[in-house]
């Protein structure tokens, strides 16, 4: 394929010589940007395991997890026949699966372009791609490429290719270029954080007529890095609430509301601001009655470790923890606490009586008053669950003698402990 028209009797071969060496190139950049003692696992769109798309009818998106990638086409100035689409069968400067942009511009002064833009949900890191068949010929094609963002370098650039890395605008030297060779090819790399790159395709002035022929170029297959990312799961144990969540390093503030009891449910996907740096994700204060009594988290990049703190309700991520490519999930199991209720009968009389304990168990009086008629106290939240509490009664009003203590629903395989003596009961841990 020479500068859009087509070679009979060319052999297309699929040679990647200079792909291979760019994926070593940028092996190295990882390393120096982030310091990883491994690199990322990258993502790569391969345009050969795609469907084929016009894209100046419809997007293409294609999905990685959580991360979606749109291509989208567009088209400026006027031109006989254009044509920006996914070919996944498609030859271009040896790469096999292309976006093929295709332009028979009526004018080739500069003013007709086709635009292929990819759009990220969320930053990647460390994209790449491929431009290939950048070429021209004196008086039928002049192919430019402009780039947005600037690419933060080129690793591969055809002798073919005059590439300016302060513009991110690419001309060809005036030779044609043939579908076997990688003379017309660029390969760059977008250090990231990136969201969107668009690849603009100009018809560039010739000489000798204002309708030449057809150009045409191909964008290769994507790879990339995604960013470091945290999912929070919610169980609450014996009840449901809401619960609310916030963080450091680009953890938003959200909240999770629990339907059924011991069920997780997943909050928002949380994108961290910086790779491989140390991030704390915290719950705030729980609903009445519930206490954090668990969290794991699991997905940590290579050696990285998440450091639970109950008391603060927090877990730190260590900078290993959150590498690039990381999906971190991190569990926080909240338990209702038991609440203990206490009735008071006096017999033969009535009076007020005193009533203590532990375990945040808060003293209070009951004052009685009909004669063999329970008074029921205050409910207590203790403090925690699954801890052995103790509950007492003080000094009794003259004349009455603390003759029967009872208890009933103790957790399963609890004991209530009496003691006559001492005016007390002793729920056991169960």
């Amino acid at each position: 394929m020479v500068g859009g028209r087509v070679k009979p009797g060319k052999k297309l071969r699929s040679v990647r010589k200079h792909l291979d060496r760019g994926a070593r190139i940028l092996g190295a950049l990882l390393f120096s940007l982030f310091c990883l003692a491994t690199v990322a696992a990258a993502d790569t769109l391969d345009w050969s395991a795609q469907t084929t798309t016009d894209l100046l009818a419809t997007n293409h998106v294609a999905t990685f997890g959580t991360l979606t990638v749109t291509t989208s086409g567009a088209a400026a100035g006027s031109a006989s026949a254009r044509s920006i689409g996914v070919a996944p069968a498609t030859t271009r400067g040896t790469l096999v699966g292309v976006v093929d942009s295709q332009i028979n511009a009526n004018t080739d002064n500069g003013s007709v372009i086709n635009t292929t833009t990819f759009t990220f949900n969320e930053p990647v890191y460390n994209l790449s791609f491929t431009i290939a068949d950048i070429d021209g010929s004196a008086g039928s094609w002049n192919d430019i490429i402009q780039l947005s963002p600037v690419p933060t370098s080129a690793t591969f650039i055809g002798p073919n290719v005059t590439y300016n890395a302060g513009t991110g605008r690419a001309t060809n030297n005036g030779n044609s270029v043939a579908n076997s060779s990688t003379d017309g090819n660029l390969t760059l790399i977008f250090a990231g954080p990136v969201s969107v790159v668009s690849v603009q395709f100009i018809a560039g002035a010739v000489s000798g007529g204002n309708d030449p022929d057809n150009q045409l170029i191909g964008i290769g297959d994507l790879t990339f890095t995604q960013s470091p990312k945290v999912f929070v799961t919610k169980i609450s144990n014996g009840g449901t609430g809401t619960f609310a969540f916030t963080g450091t390093n680009g953890i938003a503030a959200h909240n999770i509301v629990t339907a059924t009891s011991g069920v997780g449910v997943v909050g928002a996907k949380q994108v961290l601001t910086t790779p491989s740096t140390a991030t704390t994700v915290t719950e705030g204060a729980p609903p009445a009655g519930f206490a954090l009594t668990a969290i794991s988290c699991s997905g940590l990049g290579t050696g990285g470790t998440a450091t639970p703190n109950l008391g603060t309700r927090s877990v730190a991520l260590d900078a290993a923890a959150t590498a690039l490519g990381s999906t971190i999930a991190c569990t926080f199991t909240n338990t209702r606490l038991p609440t203990v209720t206490l009735s008071k009968i006096s017999n033969g009389g009535t009076g007020t009586f005193a009533f203590s304990g532990d375990n945040g168990y808060t003293g209070h009086n009951i004052v009685t008053a009909t004669s063999g008629v329970a008074v029921a106290g205050p409910t207590n939240t203790l403090t925690a669950a699954s801890t052995a509490t103790t509950l007492t009664e003080g000094a009794p009003p003259a004349g009455f003698a603390l003759t029967a203590i009872s208890c009933s629903g103790l957790g399963t395989g609890g004991t209530a402990t009496p003691n006559l003596g001492t005016r007390s009961v002793a729920l056991d841990a169960a």
